[in-house]
């Protein structure tokens, strides 16, 4: 697997972006893994703070992860860390759900999740403002 490419397939609401990475198995592979550990860790943490401190019902629990579902799915195209993420990319991302034909109903409760998300990050300490 040494240097082979990777078909990827993104889908980001209506639209889906087929991309092809480089990867080096050796590096690659354990460095996604242990993103992946950490990722979902913040995200079992963001759910609970959801149900238990903002008293979320479940649907809107899974409206809130499925948008913050397409902000990752956008710094994953953009090479960037969820926990470095800087105005200027929200600004993009933003920009970028327009683009893509999402209606502003839709694009406000998105970046209303998104908000969300970087509170709790900001609150458990996982970012500093």
């Amino acid at each position: 697997m040494e240097g082979s490419l990777l078909p990827n397939r993104l889908i980001l609401g209506p639209l889906i972006i087929s991309i092809r990475i480089t990867v080096s198995s050796e590096l690659f592979v354990p460095l996604l893994e242990i993103w992946a550990q950490i990722y979902k860790k913040i995200i079992t943490k963001y759910k609970q703070y959801l149900k238990l401190e903002k008293s979320f019902s479940s649907n809107t629990i899974d409206a809130y992860l499925t948008d913050l579902d397409k902000l990752m799915a956008y710094l994953t195209l953009e090479g960037k860390d969820c926990l470095e993420v800087t105005l200027d990319d929200l600004e993009t991302f933003s920009a970028g759900l327009h683009d893509i034909g999402i209606n502003a109903r839709s694009q406000a409760r998105i970046l209303s999740g998104v908000r969300a998300f970087y509170r709790f990050l900001l609150l458990e300490d996982y970012i500093q403002q």
